[in-house]
């Protein structure tokens, strides 16, 4: 009888130990899985922080490449107006020159500025686009894993 019961116990231990096993193996598969898939996320989390950089500095690369055009066709009109208020014939001639001039200018200055703020706008919205992708993707898996 004492074989018997110890036959028992020892097949009850083993089974024990076989169950621990499979268990843990289970669990190191999901670790190791969760493991890739997180290294796999990060990654990416990284490739858009790149693309949305290169997006960024090639944005304002064109931007102050426009800006430097800009400034050198004001730099062509300053000279230009300084030799027209020069060859001014008469006060009356300089005044309204000058009256030209700043009317000019200020709708300039309006038109640049308002450009230069929808290019802004556009630029981050486009450099945000790669981390808002990721976002979204985030929110997705935790709203996977929370269902």
């Amino acid at each position: 009888m004492a074989t018997k019961t110890q036959t028992k116990t020892a097949d009850m231990a083993s089974n024990m130990a076989n169950e621990m096993q499979t268990r843990l193996a289970g669990m190191y598969e999901k670790g190791t899985e969760m493991t890739g898939e997180m290294v796999t996320f990060q990654r990416a989390n990284a490739e858009a922080m790149a693309e949305a950089g290169k997006i960024l500095f090639t944005g304002m690369q064109d931007m102050t490449r426009e800006a430097v055009e800009e400034s050198r066709k004001a730099a062509d009109q300053i000279s230009e107006d300084a030799r027209l208020m020069a060859a001014a014939k008469s006060p009356t001639e300089l005044v309204k020159l000058q009256s030209d001039i700043m009317r000019r200018s200020f709708d300039n200055a309006v038109a640049a500025g308002s450009k230069n703020t929808e290019a802004w706008i556009k630029l981050t919205n486009d450099a945000m686009a790669p981390l808002t992708s990721r976002v979204s993707e985030a929110v997705e898996k935790m709203n996977k894993v929370a269902a």
